[in-house]
């Protein structure tokens, strides 16, 4: 997707430059390198919050452990009394 999009605005970079003056071929470089600037922000914050979201780590969590255990304390109190 990101190949696709820097495609695009080199397409539309050599458009500007060969129907209007190189001026307009220059904003639409610093067009580009802000996209990619931006495009590279949202990268570097899902890199440092991959760790938080992921469902692995999410498990992890201490009021999901004490849930856990209360429950699996529940249903083997359950079963104790459905076997006897």
């Amino acid at each position: 997707m990101v190949f696709s999009d820097h495609l695009l605005v080199q397409k539309l970079c050599l458009l500007s430059y060969t129907m209007w003056a190189p001026a307009a071929y220059c904003s639409c470089l610093q067009l580009a390198a802000n996209h990619m600037k931006l495009k590279i922000e949202i990268l570097q914050l899902e890199k440092e919050t991959a760790d938080i979201t992921h469902p692995f780590y999410l498990g992890k969590c201490s009021c999901t452990l004490e849930k856990t255990r209360v429950l699996n304390d529940f249903i083997s109190s359950l079963m104790f009394l459905l076997s006897t």
